[in-house]
């Protein structure tokens, strides 16, 4: 093929745009070293640094139940959590990690400082884990945990919808939004009874776009899980579709008797 001049000159101005990135790539890098989110260090490579980045690995790869993902002493080892319950409504579940630091407080980046980068980032990671992997295979669709629209208008965005847009983006799975939430319940962060919160999400969910799962392998997905009311109350308004299976993924999972968990 024969340039023409045009050609040539586009061809140049491309390659001098090119050399220009690259060249104020390397700038900024050497005045504006990449700092981590966490301990602001500035060796960090995607976000975190080696330090940091051990840490969170460390939680990925703790041993965790295949149903309610909490942490447990050795894989495959009996789950204190689960032992002696029957069939629940959701049948799998797993997580990036349990809900301690660092993970948490790149949760509260996410979640109460509107930074999608690290949302963005973990649900990456997600996509790195076993059990999430499996999970996410057996889907046929993604459905976020709904936030109220009032809390959604004053959050700015609903942090399971942006998880689910990503894992989506990677997966190509679709993200349905099939359940509402109908009642702007309090906050479940103050109420640390297992039965309060339980009180708290009865009928605050309803269907949405029912057909559009119906028969459907469905994945919910919310930020954290901590006692599981929330995600319960969800899975049993989904349940009323009747799809074919319901599981769950999040990015963390907690101990409700902790004492971490009354600061999340």
């Amino acid at each position: 093929m024969v340039l023409n001049d045009a050609m040539w000159a586009r061809h140049i101005a491309n390659h001098g745009m090119g050399l220009l990135r690259e060249a104020t790539r390397g700038t900024l890098a050497l005045w504006y070293p990449p700092i981590c989110f966490l301990c602001e260090q500035t060796d960090a490579t995607n976000m975190l640094c080696q330090e940091c980045r051990g840490k969170l690995e460390a939680l990925e790869n703790t041993p965790a139940c295949s149903r309610c993902a909490m942490a447990i002493k050795l894989p495959n080892a009996p789950c204190p959590f689960c032992r002696g319950k029957g069939p629940g409504i959701i049948h799998s579940m797993a997580a990036l990690g349990r809900f301690s630091d660092p993970l948490r407080h790149l949760l509260h980046l996410f979640k109460y400082h509107q930074n999608w980068a690290v949302g963005h980032m973990l649900s990456e990671r997600l996509l790195n884990q076993p059990r999430a992997i499996e999970l996410l295979k057996e889907a046929d669709v993604l459905v976020p945990v709904p936030l109220h629209p009032f809390r959604q208008f004053t959050r700015g965005f609903n942090q399971a919808s942006v998880i689910a847009h990503r894992l989506a983006k990677a997966t190509s799975l679709p993200v349905i939004c099939a359940v509402e939430r109908i009642r702007n319940t309090p906050t479940q962060t103050f109420l640390h009874s297992r039965h309060r919160r339980e009180q708290n999400m009865s009928d605050a969910f309803a269907l949405a776009q029912p057909r559009r799962i119906v028969g459907k392998r469905v994945l919910l997905i919310d930020d954290v899980v901590t006692v599981g009311a929330t995600m319960r109350a969800v899975a049993r308004c989904v349940r009323e579709a009747r799809p074919m299976s319901i599981n769950a993924l999040a990015l963390a999972v907690a101990d409700d008797k902790r004492r971490d968990l009354r600061t999340y």
